[in-house]
């Protein structure tokens, strides 16, 4: 049933760690942020709130950021990019079928995302005492909500684009909103007039910001069900979605 999943996720990541820009923005992107806003910001000191500091709030929105940066600006427009070279209508003649396509993907960005997750939770606890306050369960089961519902609609949007310009192009159109108008770019909801407050908090990375923040400090979770429940079937459409609008070679161009 997954035939050849090994393969691309190794051919993925080839792709991924060959190319500096790819490694600096994919995988060292979110620690200097952390570096750089923490500074700023003065992440090792008390948060107001007792038991905690401000780079504990930092952390769940750093978190999300590697998995909106690699799922919509760059393997967005990587399946675009291959469906055009042709490489997809080779595989095409092979018994691999789409699903197991995007799932090599999404295997090759959790590989990606977790490296750089751990440079940032490694930086957060040598800089600036970082500590895990809920437990380590919780905080895997929000990880897995976050790429559930962000990897899934940046494969959608790859399904859907006839062209790497036009995936590239909802990739930037869909991703830059992801990551402002939940927090992931280092702007508090707070400030948000109550228009905006209301479409930022029906985003799916907003969402991953509030799980992965209770998770992550030990709120909760059970108050969050709905943000869950929502969640889970938003990625779970995005998927079905995505292998049925799938295509192996680009129709335009015949």
């Amino acid at each position: 049933m997954f035939r050849g999943l090994d393969a691309i996720v190794l051919h993925q990541m080839r792709i991924r760690l060959r190319e500096p820009i790819a490694v600096f923005f994919d995988i060292f992107w979110a620690p200097l942020m952390l570096l750089l806003f923490g500074t700023i910001f003065k992440a090792g000191a008390d948060s107001g709130m007792p038991g905690f500091r401000n780079v504990d709030f930092m952390i769940p929105q750093l978190i999300l950021l590697p998995i909106i940066v690699i799922g919509f600006f760059d393997f967005t427009p990587v399946v675009a990019q291959e469906r055009e070279s042709g490489f997809l209508r080779r595989l095409q003649v092979t018994p691999m079928r789409p699903l197991v396509y995007l799932l090599g993907l999404a295997v090759a960005a959790v590989i990606v995302t977790l490296l750089s997750v751990a440079l940032t939770l490694v930086l957060g606890k040598i800089l600036f005492g970082l500590s895990l306050h809920g437990s380590i369960g919780e905080v895997l089961w929000a990880f897995l909500l976050d790429l559930l519902v962000i990897y899934p609609t940046a494969f959608l949007l790859a399904s859907i684009s006839s062209t790497s310009s036009m995936a590239r192009a909802l990739g930037f159109i869909i991703g830059f909103p992801m990551m402002f108008l939940s927090g992931v770019a280092g702007v508090p909801l707070d400030l948000f007039p109550e228009g905006l407050l209301k479409v930022a908090n029906w985003l799916p990375s907003t969402v991953g910001v509030k799980l992965t923040t209770a998770a992550w400090l030990g709120q909760d979770m059970a108050a969050l069900r709905w943000e869950t429940i929502y969640g889970v079937l938003f990625g779970l459409a995005c998927i079905i979605l995505s292998t049925r609008f799938f295509r192996w070679e680009n129709q335009v161009s015949k």
